[in-house]
C-alpha cells in the first residue's frame, strides 16, 4: 500500500508544476508571468530540499524505524492546507469556464482585469463564439 500510494504521491507532484505553470500563465499579467513562475519553480526546489532535510532529522531511513510516520504527517499538513486554500479561493480555469459558460467566464476575465488595473475587457462578437 506505502509503494502505491508513494507512487500515486509522485505522479500528482509530476503533473502539479505543469498545473500551476499553465494556470498563472492564464491569470497573471504579462509583465509578472516570468517571476512568478520562477517563484512557483523556486517553491517547488526549496519545498523537495525540505523534505529531505527532514527526512534526514527524523533518520528515517534507520532500519527498524517508525518515524516514516511522522515523516508522513509533516508532508501532509502543508498538501491539506494548499487543498483547502485552493478549493475555497480558486475560480475555475477562466478558459475552461468560457468553453462551458461564457458569460461567467468573461466574468472572471473582468474580474482579473480589474484587479490587475487594466482596462475594461474588450471581447470582439467573433472571440465570443
Amino acid at each position: 500500500v506505502l509503494l502505491v500510494t508513494r507512487a500515486l504521491f509522485g505522479v500528482v507532484v509530476g503533473l502539479n508544476l505543469p498545473t500551476c505553470a499553465s494556470v498563472l500563465a492564464e491569470v497573471t499579467p504579462k509583465e509578472q508571468r516570468g517571476r512568478n513562475y520562477v517563484l512557483v519553480s523556486t517553491l517547488f526546489t526549496v519545498g523537495e530540499i525540505l523534505a529531505v532535510v527532514i527526512a534526514a532529522a527524523l533518520k528515517v531511513e534507520e532500519v527498524g524505524s517508525e518515524r516514516w510516520r511522522a515523516l508522513l504527517v509533516w508532508v501532509s499538513v502543508p498538501a491539506l492546507i494548499a487543498f483547502f486554500v485552493g478549493i475555497k479561493w480558486l475560480d475555475e480555469s477562466p478558459r475552461y469556464m468560457l468553453t462551458k459558460n461564457a458569460e461567467k467566464g468573461l466574468d472572471i476575465f473582468r474580474r482579473m482585469y480589474r484587479m490587475n488595473k487594466k482596462a475594461e475587457l474588450y471581447i470582439s462578437p467573433q472571440e465570443k463564439r
